[in-house]
C-alpha cells in the first residue's frame, strides 16, 4: 500500500522539477508540455478507480499552483481525464507503446477540450488556449506517455530476465 503511494509522490516530485526547469528555460513550456497530465493518464491506466481520480486531482492542482492558472481548472480537467482513461483501460487492452501513445494523445485532447470549455464559461477574462498550443501539448503528452510505457515495459522485461537467469544459476549449482 505504501509503495505505490511513495512511487506516485516521487513521480509527482519529478514532474514538479521538470515543470520548474522548463519554465526557467522558456516561458512557453507550460503551454506545450504537461508532465502532470502524463502522470494522471499513466496512473489511471495502471490503477483504475478511486486512486486514479485522487491522482488526477492531485496532479491537476499541482499544475495549477505551479503554472499560475486559475485554481482548480486543471484539477477538475485532470480528474475528468483520469475517469476517461480509467474507463478506456477497462474496455481496451493496450500494452504496446504506440497504442498507449495514441491513448495518451486522446486523453490530452479531452483535457484540452475540457479546459477550453471551463475557461470559456467560467473565466471570461482568460484567453482560451490556442489550437497550436493544444496540438503541441497533445503531441508531447503522447510522446511522454508512450515513452514511459516503453521504458517501464523494458525495465520489467529486464527484471524478469535477470530473475530467470538467477533461478537458472541456482538450479545448476
Amino acid at each position: 500500500m505504501l509503495r505505490p503511494v511513495l512511487r506516485f509522490l516521487l513521480t509527482l516530485a519529478a514532474a514538479v522539477a521538470l515543470q520548474v526547469v522548463g519554465m526557467r528555460i522558456t516561458p512557453g513550456f507550460v503551454r506545450w508540455v504537461d508532465p502532470f497530465l502524463a502522470i494522471t493518464i499513466y496512473v489511471s491506466l495502471a490503477v483504475p478507480g478511486p486512486p486514479a481520480l485522487v491522482a488526477g486531482s492531485a496532479t491537476g492542482l499541482a499544475r495549477d499552483v505551479l503554472s499560475g492558472a486559475a485554481y482548480g481548472l486543471h484539477g477538475f480537467a485532470n480528474t475528468a481525464v483520469a475517469y476517461v482513461a480509467a474507463r478506456l483501460q477497462m474496455r481496451l487492452v493496450v500494452q504496446d507503446p504506440l497504442r498507449s501513445a495514441l491513448l495518451f494523445a486522446l486523453c490530452a485532447a479531452v483535457q484540452q477540450v475540457i479546459l477550453a470549455l471551463l475557461i470559456f464559461f467560467t473565466q471570461p477574462q482568460m484567453a482560451v488556449p490556442r489550437a497550436a498550443d493544444a496540438l503541441a501539448l497533445t503531441l508531447t503528452t503522447a510522446l511522454l506517455g508512450g515513452g514511459a510505457v516503453a521504458l517501464v515495459a523494458r525495465i520489467r522485461r529486464w527484471r524478469e530476465e535477470t530473475q530467470a537467469a538467477r533461478r537458472k544459476r541456482l538450479r545448476l549449482e
